[in-house]
């Protein structure tokens, strides 16, 4: 079959096309919500006990910083991890324009019930919760591969 300008095949996928293309301006945050969920900046609302948790535990002067506090910088997907045999989520996100040097990592069990992570700020690591050595190891270790999944 031979798509032409008049071949009403050809204009019934143009009209597609086009609607598809004015649902995301019409519904944007329906699409945009659906995509967010799996972004470490969706932990506010997608894990709000693993965020209150991770929120107390913040030292004060980071509180302030989106993307330490809320993950609010440049963040990458949530992903499920095994640490030290437990299943856990990690979330990371970084200071725009400053993510080798400016960054937050946590990991929480699902039922956010428990939440600990490192801050890197300019380069120095300051821990969040009481992750032990071995736990800090295993974040550096998730950070530092998109694809590591246990440690």
């Amino acid at each position: 079959m031979t798509l032409t300008a008049r071949s009403p095949d050809l204009r019934r996928a143009l009209i597609l096309a086009a609607l598809i293309g004015l649902s995301g301006l019409l519904h944007p945050h329906a699409v945009l919500a659906k995509n967010e969920a799996a972004y470490s900046s969706s932990m506010p609302q997608t894990y709000p006990k693993a965020f209150a948790l991770w929120r107390a535990q913040l030292p004060h002067r980071y509180r302030s910083k989106g993307w330490a506090a809320r993950f609010a910088g440049d963040a990458r997907p949530i992903r499920e991890v095994t640490l030290l045999g437990h299943p856990m989520l990690f979330f990371e996100s970084c200071k725009p324009h400053l993510c080798t040097i400016d960054e937050a990592d946590a990991v929480a069990a699902p039922d956010g019930d428990n939440v600990f992570g490192v801050i890197l700020h300019n380069g120095r690591p300051i821990r969040v919760g009481r992750p032990t050595d071995l736990q800090m190891a295993c974040l550096r270790a998730f950070a530092e591969s998109y694809v590591q999944s246990k440690c």
